[in-house]
């Protein structure tokens, strides 16, 4: 394979793994690769559905200032993701503010100093400049319309509610994924039927086999990631700081495979018990969460996160990758699931081209006309 090939075929995955990037963060309500802003707050470096590259908090790295960053807000909007630019650090946390705006957001709105536990992605910038997707916005709306309305029709047309949502989404790619996978096997066993029959192989001027097996596992991993990305992140708990309490979490499990949840406390004077936890399908667990006082009179909070796996590894082996990283177990599961499709499609449908095969070799039309000028003489 040759430079070109390979570029072209790495700037290929490339997209996709952004759009389903994009998709999965449409329905998970968080930026996962792609990301844009709804207002003017942010202009003239993000106008209004300009997008961005986001990085997740976990791999950015530090935060500095000057550093355009995506938070959970608790008074900006009523709360949710709120993207602005960090103006200043101090030891409770960062001053935020936008760029268009005249006053910080915990001068103007009263919003609290946000704390690394808030903190959902970095804006990947180059040099200082934020790098734009311009009119992002835009196609992420249309597109998302789409596919409501392809889920809306699909559960009217069967008359059931399973299709609607982010499950149901889950629930639509992996049947597609599927029925193009059936549909790819039983070409292959055709295929290889003709060879057996002594059909001459023509030339080849079929499509890679290994490309919509490739995007198949794309979407077949992305279907995987979805319920463990979403069931993640960080949690707050409101208490009164002059006395402990004790707070009782329901870990559910409505999917049909198995899960394992894994606690962590995000802040001081928090107690879990027990950190980890598997659930089995349509099952329920519930973990202790003890918070000690603080400071008298003080309304505080507390944050603990809480990563949710399928247990696709043993729990023992998922613990073990998540003292490594959190996302740890994400790739290692997804590789394994994406990794055996893919495997798996490769021996029963092969790597090569899809072919045209005939019982004998066309002539070209010029080896046909001279055949016919030396009959004619």
């Amino acid at each position: 394979m040759s430079l070109k090939s390979v570029f072209s075929l790495f700037v290929e995955l490339l997209v996709i793994v952004l759009l389903v990037g994009l998709l999965a963060g449409l329905f998970l309500g968080q930026p996962v690769g792609l990301a844009y802003v709804e207002t003017e707050s942010m202009a003239p470096t993000l106008e209004p559905n300009d997008g961005f590259i986001s990085i997740p908090a976990s791999i950015a790295g530090p935060v500095s200032p000057g550093d355009v960053i995506v938070f959970r807000a608790e008074v900006i909007h009523g709360g949710g993701l709120v993207t602005h630019r960090v103006i200043e650090r101090t030891e409770a946390g960062y001053i935020t503010k936008g760029d268009a705006n005249p006053f910080t957001d915990q001068r103007g709105s009263d919003e609290p100093t946000v704390t690394d536990q808030r903190i959902v992605a970095k804006a990947l910038a180059v040099n200082g400049r934020v790098l734009v997707i311009p009119s992002l916005g835009d196609f992420v709306t249309t597109t998302k319309g789409v596919i409501g309305s392809i889920q809306r029709h699909t559960s009217a047309a069967i008359g059931t509610r399973a299709f609607l949502g982010t499950t149901g989404l889950v629930y639509l790619t992996t049947i597609l994924c599927l029925c193009v996978y059936g549909a790819m096997l039983v070409y292959g066993r055709r295929q290889s039927s003709e060879r057996r029959s002594g059909r001459d192989v023509g030339r080849s001027v079929g499509a890679d086999a290994r490309y919509p097996l490739a995007l198949m596992a794309l979407f077949l991993v992305a279907s995987t990631s979805a319920p463990m990305l979403m069931a993640s992140g960080t949690q707050k708990i409101d208490v009164r700081s002059d006395s402990a309490e004790r707070v009782s979490l329901e870990v559910s499990n409505n999917g049909l495979l198995g899960t394992t949840t894994i606690l962590e406390p995000k802040s001081d004077r928090i107690r879990i018990e027990p950190t980890s936890v598997s659930v089995g399908p349509g099952a329920t667990e519930t973990v202790s969460i003890r918070v000690l006082p603080g400071r008298s009179g003080d309304t505080q909070y507390r944050w603990f996160g809480q990563h949710r796996y399928l247990t696709v590894l043993p729990p023992s082996v998922i613990r073990v990758l998540f003292s490594l990283h959190p996302l740890a177990p994400v790739v290692v599961i997804d590789t394994l699931v994406g990794g055996s499709f893919y495997l798996l499609g490769i021996s029963l449908v092969g790597s090569g081209r899809v072919r045209n095969r005939s019982r004998r070799a066309t002539a070209s039309v010029t080896s046909r006309l001279r055949r016919a000028i030396v009959w004619n003489r």
